[in-house]
């Protein structure tokens, strides 16, 4: 069980079982759930409104600071009706059976629309000066990003954000004579040579030798049967490599 008292210097949650009893201030509590680096933790009222969220989540909606996101309504936050109204139930659902509940949702970023990123985790009820559920907190994680639209999507995003794409060690992917499989180091740099970038700057980028790129660069090549730089980018165009592994 987990309940928030509140009074007029803090607001505490008490965290008990029947050997533990233990007061944590609700920014301490949020932090304490954030301390998987991959965690997105928010606290939502009765109205399915935004009370308060850790780093994550705040950034995942373009803001900086609780202020804010504090009383936004997931339509506030996502701007789709059918979307908020299917949260709003899920928190209600919480509240109603005092029950922890596992969700899914997808969610677009502010900083760039074109991709979506799924969240799964789990969302539970939280009593605030009450002897029943009237909060929830959500506690959730990126599963993928997924629905890249266009090439041209998948370019404009940094290295780092590619990375978090590449969720597998490896990919097969179609060409015309066959299937090979291509590594996920041997993708990113792909997608750096395509972008314009020498085996230099792409060493530069993933703190790597610049050998061990041209390595990965030399094994890509070897695989769609091509010699040079240009047939290289030629060949992944032609054979929409990148969209076979992203779109």
């Amino acid at each position: 069980m987990l309940t928030l008292i509140k009074n007029d210097d803090s607001n505490l949650a008490t965290i008990e079982n029947d050997s533990l009893q233990c007061q944590i201030s609700v920014p301490n509590l949020v932090t304490m759930l954030s301390q998987h680096p991959d965690n997105y933790v928010f606290i939502k009222d009765h109205q399915s409104l935004h009370q308060i969220a850790n780093s994550n989540y705040l950034k995942l909606f373009g803001m900086r600071r609780n202020q804010d996101l504090q009383t936004k309504s997931d339509y506030d936050l996502c701007g789709d009706k059918t979307q908020s109204k299917i949260y709003q139930d899920l928190d209600q659902e919480v509240l109603d059976t005092n029950q922890v509940l596992d969700v899914t949702e997808e969610v677009i970023p502010e900083d760039d629309p074109s991709i979506r990123i799924t969240m799964t985790g789990k969302i539970y009820p939280l009593q605030v000066n009450s002897h029943k559920a009237n909060y929830v907190i959500g506690v959730v994680q990126q599963q993928s990003k997924l629905l890249l639209r266009h090439l041209d999507d998948l370019l404009r995003l940094t290295a780092s954000e590619i990375c978090a794409l590449l969720t597998k060690r490896s990919y097969n992917i179609k060409v015309q004579w066959g299937n090979i499989i291509a590594g996920k180091r041997e993708i990113q740099c792909l997608i750096e040579l395509i972008k314009g970038k020498h085996a230099g700057e792409i060493a530069s980028s993933f703190n790597l030798k610049q050998s061990t790129i041209e390595s990965y660069l030399t094994s890509i090549k070897n695989k769609l049967g091509v010699c040079s730089r240009s047939e290289l980018i030629g060949m992944a165009l032609s054979s929409n490599v990148l969209q076979q592994v992203f779109i």
